[in-house]
């Protein structure tokens, strides 16, 4: 079996500091032991906002990678709110991306939180804002999210 992901090998030469010339094979056979390399999930932003247009929720570091697994967003809104949708939006590979949208019936009183976790890591550009946005003119609205995610350090070969 191959692997094509050099984050793997890189966390196992962070893990294992191995001497100059060793190396770690792309192939695996036979009997091996497995070692967790898959790194710690956390909630690294938390923000909520009442206002109209687009808030930021976390920034990415300018000198790590940054890895998306999961964002929750949080709604509520009077009927007189105007606003129809909360969009969440992230930059991959250079493409402003709506990873998340919660949607109302205007006229309607709305109150909803939804969770989305990632079936794999999103790796989102470097210092770039993950952001979410909705416009009213009427009523009231108060809407937040949480990002769960992760932070590596790449290290150049």
């Amino acid at each position: 079996m191959k692997h094509y992901n050099p984050s793997i090998t890189e966390r196992l030469f962070r893990i294992f500091q191995p001497k100059a010339g060793d190396q770690f094979s792309d192939e695996v056979s036979g009997p091996y032991a497995v070692i967790p390399v898959t790194p710690v999930t956390r909630v690294v932003a938390a923000v909520a906002a009442t206002v109209t247009g687009s808030t930021t929720i976390f920034t990415t570091p300018a000198r790590k990678d940054f890895y998306l697994t999961g964002i929750q967003m949080s709604w509520a809104a009077d009927a007189a709110c105007d606003a129809v949708q909360l969009n969440a939006f992230c930059t991959i590979d250079t493409l402003s991306v709506n990873i998340m949208q919660l949607m109302k019936t205007s006229g309607v009183q709305y109150q909803l939180s939804d969770t989305v976790i990632f079936p794999f890591p999103i790796k989102v550009d470097r210092n770039t804002n993950i952001r979410f946005n909705t416009t009213f003119a009427a009523g009231s609205s108060r809407h937040g999210a949480c990002i769960y995610g992760y932070t590596e350090e790449v290290t150049a070969s």
